[in-house]
């Protein structure tokens, strides 16, 4: 081996010594500049954030990198570990949501859904308890009264039969019309009002009269009726005194009469053929006219 020869293989050795130096130190600067970030992803409530996954990759490359003391090595182990956890990460989604906050300079991260188990969710939540993702977004109200109310409603009708809930609607459809019936029959005798003493008629049959004759003819029979309000005397308010009082015995009180009545002042005959063909004339059958006595 020549002189030439002895210092080109120096030189090479020198530029391969200088290299792989060069190669450990970068290598080193990246791998304190992954953990760091990772580290730093933490700090800023971040620490789902594929990218993160990344640059933790690219520290362990960078690391091993170092040790085996080449650029190319450290380079390629960087970026392959780097890629590798991201995808990793990124590919599971099926299992994650992403959760976006409302400020623009906050890098959104991914929280765990319903369907992982309680032990996860729980640890899960303590930990963004802790790290105070809870203040970037704004509490939840509570259920409101009137909703619970409805649910609860809700729940009730839908556990019913098809047939139970035709029986109730059924039921409160027959309540409803008793009521107004009711209502409709009180508001008719409040417009109807008291009606005063006077001469009412009505036809029938003779037989109808229940006077002892057989006869099939039709007469006009009238009578009075009404209330005599405001025919009303001293005696009659005094009397209605006594019996609220109880001051008259039972007797008394059943027979005594505290308010007058609506009799006929004047009667009229009827005349009549009954069914053997004979006429007869019956006294003070019919009114002629009222009065309140």
């Amino acid at each position: 081996m020549g002189y030439w020869d002895l210092e080109e293989g120096k030189d090479c050795v020198g530029k391969t010594w200088i290299t792989t130096k060069l190669g450990a130190v970068l290598a080193s600067l990246g791998a304190i500049f992954g953990i760091t970030t990772c580290l730093s992803a933490h700090v800023r409530d971040a620490p789902d954030d594929p990218m993160n996954y990344f640059l933790g990759g690219c520290a362990s490359g960078a690391f091993l990198g170092a040790r085996t003391h080449s650029v190319m090595t450290g380079t390629t182990t960087c970026l392959g570990l780097g890629i590798v956890a991201m995808l990793t990460k990124v590919g599971k989604k099926e299992g994650w949501r992403i959760l976006y906050s409302s400020k623009a300079h906050v890098i959104p991260h991914f929280e765990r859904s319903s369907s992982l188990p309680p032990s996860s969710a729980s640890s899960r939540s303590s930990n963004s308890s802790l790290s105070g993702t809870k203040a970037m977004f704004r509490s939840v109200r509570s259920a409101d009264a009137d909703n619970s109310v409805i649910s609860d409603l809700m729940h009730i009708f839908q556990s019913f039969t098809e047939g139970e809930l035709k029986q109730i609607i059924h039921t409160l459809v027959q309540r409803k019309a008793r009521k107004d019936a009711k209502l409709g029959k009180r508001t008719k005798r409040a417009k109807k009002g008291t009606k005063p003493c006077s001469l009412t008629d009505k036809q029938m049959t003779v037989s109808q009269l229940g006077l002892g004759y057989i006869s099939d003819e039709i007469i006009l029979f009238r009578y009075c009726s009404g209330k005599c309000v405001a025919g009303r005397r001293n005696y009659d308010l005094a009397l209605a005194k006594l019996k609220g009082q109880r001051f008259l015995t039972r007797e008394n009180m059943k027979r005594a009469r505290h308010s007058p009545c609506c009799r006929p002042t004047e009667y009229e005959e009827i005349t009549f053929l009954d069914n053997h063909s004979q006429y007869h004339t019956i006294q003070e059958v019919s009114a002629l006219k009222c009065a309140c006595v």
